[in-house]
């Protein structure tokens, strides 16, 4: 089975965008714009890496990923957060890691 990729955006053209290049890849790509419900969202998809927008609506990317980390069976997957922002700082409880990349998408990975 190919590698699944589970991206959280609340803005449809960069959620068309991310899905349309993961997929050319050869990789199962579910697409959610809300985060309200993740551990769900995971228990249903069971992803191998989640991309997550810092700035979804309602419960936010980083209150996401603090449920993600707290909870012993989806703590092991890899979370990519991106935002359009220049400057990206995230302290997700216990997880603070600054690995910026140089181009106009800011990216942070945390990996427990």
């Amino acid at each position: 089975m190919d590698k699944c990729v589970l991206i959280y955006e609340d803005d449809i053209e960069i959620l068309y965008l991310c899905f349309a290049i993961l997929s050319k890849s050869n990789y199962r790509v579910v697409t959610m714009t809300s985060c309200e419900h993740v551990l769900t969202d995971i228990e249903m998809i069971k992803p191998n890496l989640i991309l997550m927008d810092l700035w979804i609506p309602i419960i936010g990317g980083e209150k996401a990923i603090g449920i993600i980390k707290q909870n012993i069976t989806t703590r092991h997957i890899p979370v990519i957060i991106f935002s359009a922002n220049a400057i990206l700082v995230l302290y997700v409880k216990g997880y603070m890691r600054m690995d910026i990349l140089r181009s106009h998408l800011k990216l942070i990975i945390f990996l427990r």
